[in-house]
């Protein structure tokens, strides 16, 4: 599952028409089992309240699929309603038709204001927004840039899901048109690889050491060729300098005095947040 998403229709004070106002927010990469409302290992250390939060007094999805995960192509769809052979956003490098239908123009046509504010990966001007500010390509955690149909505007010494939240809020309460209904989508980068928190994110975790999962030395034996090959396991794929930003001190000493490999090396990778300087 590429993405974790939530919908939300707010009874704010409607149109006449009683049309509800909608507020799309997705976070990139985000594993259920990183969410408290999903249950698991990690639930009792209480990570995503504001997600839980929405989670009991509204709806959780307990089963999802995807036509396509990769990131781009699965943004097309979400535009779209089409596959990938159809809306021809195949992979994360060819271009996209901003010409073709999408939800957010039918939605224009029938009286929303509609905005776009984050990640959404699709070269070209968007349509069918009447504001989008949106990152260029995969976009950068700090100091991160953004597009508007106006141009480029750099926020500096920021961190991107600090300045998507600002800027959607500001257009929320702000820049709207509030005798209309409003559909908003808010797209985080994060958590997506290579992983750079907030300050504040970065010393809440420090202290913490994290429960090893069952799973944790899984070799995929009598499972399918997609999952017994995948190249995304924790002692091959998840590297050591922008992964694990171990060639920093005092990490790079510890590991050039003791070498790790094998299930030792796994298990120094998995549990303690390495993020921090």
């Amino acid at each position: 599952m590429k993405f974790f998403s939530i919908l939300m229709l707010l009874m704010f004070p409607l149109a006449a028409q009683e049309r509800p106002n909608i507020i799309w927010m997705f976070s990139d990469d985000h594993a259920t089992q990183a969410i408290g409302a999903y249950g698991g290992l990690l639930e009792s250390y209480n990570l995503t309240p504001n997600i839980d939060r929405l989670a009991k007094e509204g709806m959780i999805f307990k089963r999802a699929y995807v036509g396509n995960s990769i990131c781009a192509p699965s943004r097309a769809t979400l535009l779209t309603g089409k596959h990938s052979h159809l809306h021809g956003k195949v992979d994360n490098v060819k271009g996209f038709d901003h010409n073709q239908q999408q939800f957010q123009k039918l939605l224009q046509k029938g009286g929303y204001q509609t905005a776009m504010i984050g990640k959404i990966h699709l070269p070209g001007k968007m349509q069918g927004f009447d504001y989008w500010e949106v990152l260029p390509g995969q976009g950068k955690y700090w100091d991160p840039e953004f597009v508007t149909e106006t141009g480029k505007t750099i926020y500096p010494g920021e961190h991107s899901s600090d300045v998507i939240t600002r800027r959607a809020l500001n257009w929320m309460n702000n820049e709207r048109d509030k005798s209309k209904p409003f559909m908003l989508m808010v797209h985080f980068k994060a958590p997506h690889r290579s992983w750079q928190p907030t300050t504040r994110w970065k010393k809440k975790f420090s202290t913490m050491t994290f429960p090893e999962p069952d799973t944790l030395f899984d070799d995929y034996q009598g499972r399918g060729t997609s999952a017994k090959y995948q190249d995304m396991n924790i002692e091959h794929s998840m590297n050591m300098a922008g992964d694990l930003k171990s060639n920093k001190s005092p990490r790079k000493e510890f590991l050039k005095n003791k070498p790790l490999t094998g299930k030792a090396l796994v298990k120094w990778k998995y549990p303690t947040d390495r993020t921090d300087d």
